[in-house]
């Protein structure tokens, strides 16, 4: 079996037992319960995924797969109308794969790969996007959107120490997800106006012995979860909505405007 095959393999087996495992000590607990051992449930699972760190395709393999994912679903929309009839679930998968797309197309091995095939690949989601969509705001259109404005993106995303990295990801609680999160984020900041919540975060904060405490980032009151791949990195549990809520909030409409012309 192909390396990137037995990986994902491995990857997935992690990642549904860290959800069941979360759901049982956390999830399905009375509230007081859940918020206490939350954090702790999370970072257990988000430790055992590091173990595979060695065995991470490279990322110059992960763009090639995002584009391969891409034109199989391209190829099963020709034959199959896939875009007209496919769950959301497709429609995030896809959207994953172009938000991989750009952020490993901008970084310092944009040299060693094949950009108009990652551009090419980019617009495609964009298109099967808008077949995909029925109404002028749901996730499919502001999808469209998004993406758009996101590949004219001017901003640079940078570690905590000024260094540009594209890569870099300040959202890093939300598993298999904090790609998009982390995107949408960075989207909302330059194009929606609104405050990122992770700016500040990554800042080291101790008590007297040394060990990380609490802290919340200015006019900000959200719970802190240290799910970091280092156990003293704080991040913060922002009581994430669902996905579709989250990108159905309507403060994403610009001025009131349609998404998408009429």
């Amino acid at each position: 079996m192909h390396p990137s095959i037995l990986f994902q393999r491995k990857l997935n087996q992690m990642q549904s037992e860290a959800t069941l495992q979360i759901e049982h000590e956390a999830l399905s607990k009375k509230p007081e319960v859940r918020n206490a051992v939350l954090g702790t449930s999370v970072n257990y699972g988000l430790s055992r995924l590091s173990t595979l760190a060695g065995e991470c395709p490279s990322k110059i393999a992960l763009y090639g797969n995002a584009c391969s994912l891409v034109e199989s679903a391209l190829e099963l929309d020709e034959q199959e109308d896939l875009a007209e009839v496919a769950p959301t679930a497709s429609t995030f998968a896809l959207n994953l794969a172009a938000l991989l797309i750009l952020r490993v197309g901008k970084s310092h091995i944009s040299d060693k790969l094949d950009k108009k095939r990652g551009q090419k690949c980019y617009f495609t989601v964009i298109r099967m996007n808008k077949k995909h969509s029925v109404r002028s705001d749901d996730l499919a259109a502001r999808a469209t959107i998004i993406l758009s404005q996101l590949w004219a993106s001017k901003m640079v995303v940078k570690r905590p120490d000024g260094t540009p990295d594209s890569l870099w990801l300040r959202c890093r609680s939300r598993l298999g997800s904090s790609v998009s999160y982390d995107s949408y984020w960075l989207w909302r900041q330059e194009f929606g106006g609104q405050p990122n919540p992770y700016d500040g975060v990554e800042e080291m904060v101790t008590d007297n012995t040394g060990g990380p405490v609490s802290a919340v980032s200015p006019g900000l009151d959200f719970n802190q979860m240290g799910v970091g791949w280092s156990p003293e990195t704080l991040f913060q549990d922002f009581q994430w909505p669902l996905f579709d809520e989250f990108a159905y909030d309507n403060s994403w409409q610009m001025n009131g405007e349609p998404l998408l012309p009429s």
